[in-house]
């Protein structure tokens, strides 16, 4: 217990390095004296990157924030479910490079909590947790480069209509991962997945190493129930939903429409981890996977 705790602190001691310096990468060393504005004694540039980093849908120079950088996509995934397919079907679409799973999302989440507890601190002036003005546009922006670096080799194109993100099967609702996507990632879309048929999803894979079947199956009733409460709370617009028993070249010619392609059509669905117990295999069929020009448009 103590040496998961200890390893759990060191996690998120080097993921902060890690934050900090991308930070300073991305914004510069802050310079002093500068009139004080409300945000602290930053110079003229800072304070700009800070106001184009700002999460939001509000127009800059005639640009959407969100998209100065990168445009990000997240498939939502409960394990056996196709979520790994999902994910090497949508990067066959050009211009989308999804990685797999990081299992960094956790430490990520804990370490955007902690800072929203600091948050009130900004700008104290005296006491043992007395802080100069905290950045919090700049902070989201650190992370969210914190990520690209981790998918930066998966990258197809540094245009800016990429798409990149990563797919997921440790995404927790009830941890305020949603609030953390939603405030680090405010544009991004997400694809839900899930699998409706629980009672052979729990016999499949690392869920049928679970010893309590019964158990699994309602934890993984409860999941796909969370899921779908959180696709009807986000809409349409953010959020897609698609089942393991609705893959199907129609539904994912409508994931690619929802995606802004055009001219664009599968003509079949890729079969990965088709083993029910778990070793992993891929489907490399995907020389005629794809057909028309797939011009690729915007949100």
């Amino acid at each position: 217990m103590k040496a998961n705790l200890l390893s759990r602190s060191w996690l998120l001691v080097a993921m902060f390095g890690t934050v900090l310096m991308a930070g300073m990468a991305f914004a510069g060393v802050h310079k002093t004296g500068v009139a004080d504005n409300g945000v602290g004694n930053v110079n003229a540039t800072s304070l700009a990157k800070e106001q184009l980093c700002l999460a939001g849908l509000k127009q800059h120079s005639g640009k959407n924030t969100c998209l100065q950088d990168q445009r990000w996509l997240f498939v939502w995934g409960t394990g056996r479910s196709g979520s790994t397919t999902l994910m090497h079907m949508l990067n066959a679409l050009p211009g989308i490079a999804l990685s797999g799973e990081n299992a960094m999302v956790q430490s990520a989440v804990e370490l955007w909590k902690e800072y929203r507890k600091l948050q009130p601190r900004s700008g104290k002036k005296r006491g043992p947790w007395e802080h100069g003005a905290m950045m919090k546009g700049e902070f989201l922006c650190s992370l969210r480069k914190m990520f690209h670096s981790i998918h930066a080799v998966h990258t197809p194109s540094t245009t800016s209509g990429a798409v990149t993100g990563f797919k997921e099967i440790r995404f927790e609702a009830s941890r305020g991962d949603v609030e953390f996507l939603k405030d680090v990632f405010p544009c991004a879309r997400i694809v839900f997945n899930i699998r409706h048929d629980v009672e052979e999803q729990s016999k499949s894979g690392f869920h049928a190493k679970h010893n309590n079947k019964r158990k699994k199956t309602s934890e993984l009733s409860k999941r796909n129930k969370e899921i779908l409460s959180l696709h009807a709370e986000m809409g349409p617009q953010q959020s897609y939903l698609l089942a393991l028993e609705d893959f199907n070249t129609q539904n994912f010619n409508k994931l690619a429409e929802w995606l802004g392609y055009k001219d664009c059509s599968f003509t079949t669905v890729l079969h990965d981890n088709d083993s029910k117990f778990g070793d992993y295999k891929q489907d490399t069929s995907t020389d005629s996977l794809l057909h028309g020009a797939c011009i690729q448009g915007s949100w």
